[in-house]
C-alpha cells in the first residue's frame, strides 16, 4: 500500500501538470516531439528495462528498497496517465481559457481555478487506473526486490505458491482476499467516476 499510494500520487501530479502542458491549450517547439516520446515509452515492455533498472538501482542505493521499486513502476504508468489527462483537456473548451486570460489568470491559476475543478470525473478515473495498474505490478516489485520489506503482496502470493514446503493454500487464499479488497471497493464506490471520465472526451464540451 505505501508503494502504491506513493508511485500513484507522483504519477498523478506529474501527469496533470505534463497533460495540461502538452494540451491543445499550448503551443511550443518540441511538444509533438516530447508526445511521441512519451507514447513510445509506453510501449516499452516491462522486462526490456528490468535488468538495467536493477543495476542502476544497485549503484544508487535503492535496490530492495520501497522508494526505488516506487520510482520504477511509476517511470512505467506515467506515459499512460499523461496520454489519459492530455486527451482530457483537450476537451476543455477554448473560450474557458480565453475568459481566464482575460480575467488575468496565468497558466498555474488557470490550471488550479479553471481546469482541475471542472475535470474532476477525468482525474478520477485517471487516479483510478493508475492505482489499479500500480497494485497490481508484478514483475518490477519481483526483480528489484530481495527481504521482505521491500515485497508486495502479489509477491508473497507468488512465493507461497512455489515455496519449498508445497503449496499454502491457506494462507495464498487470505492473501488474495486482501489483495482483491482495495480493486473491489474502488469497482463499487467510484464506478460513476470511471465512467465518466473514460466517457468525457466521446463528446466536445
Amino acid at each position: 500500500m505505501i508503494i502504491t499510494l506513493f508511485s500513484t500520487a507522483l504519477v498523478m501530479i506529474c501527469a496533470i501538470f505534463s497533460g495540461y502542458s502538452f494540451s491543445s491549450t499550448f503551443n511550443f517547439k518540441g511538444k509533438n516531439a516530447c508526445m511521441i516520446f512519451i507514447i513510445v515509452a509506453r510501449m516499452i515492455p516491462e522486462i526490456a528495462i528490468i535488468i538495467p533498472m536493477y543495476f542502476f538501482l544497485q549503484k544508487i542505493g535503492l535496490y530492495d528498497t520501497k522508494l526505488g521499486i516506487g520510482l520504477v513502476i511509476s517511470a512505467m504508468a506515467y506515459p499512460l496517465a499523461a496520454w489519459l489527462l492530455k486527451t482530457f483537456f483537450d476537451d476543455i473548451p477554448m473560450s474557458l481559457f480565453d475568459a481566464a486570460k482575460i480575467d488575468g489568470c496565468n497558466s498555474l491559476q488557470t490550471l488550479r481555478k479553471i481546469v482541475l475543478p471542472i475535470s474532476g470525473p477525468s482525474i478520477s478515473s485517471t487516479l483510478i487506473i493508475t492505482f489499479l495498474t500500480i497494485w497490481n505490478s508484478f514483475l518490477i516489485p519481483l526483480s528489484l526486490s530481495k527481504t521482505v520489506q521491500a515485497k508486495t503482496f502479489s509477491i508473497a502470493i507468488s512465493e507461497l505458491a512455489y515455496s519449498e514446503f508445497g503449496v499454502s493454500w491457506g494462507n495464498i487464499s487470505a492473501l488474495s482476499v486482501i489483495a482483491v479488497i482495495p480493486m473491489f471497493l474502488i469497482g463499487i464506490f467510484a464506478q460513476k467516476y470511471i465512467i465518466a471520465g473514460l466517457t468525457s472526451g466521446s463528446e466536445k464540451g
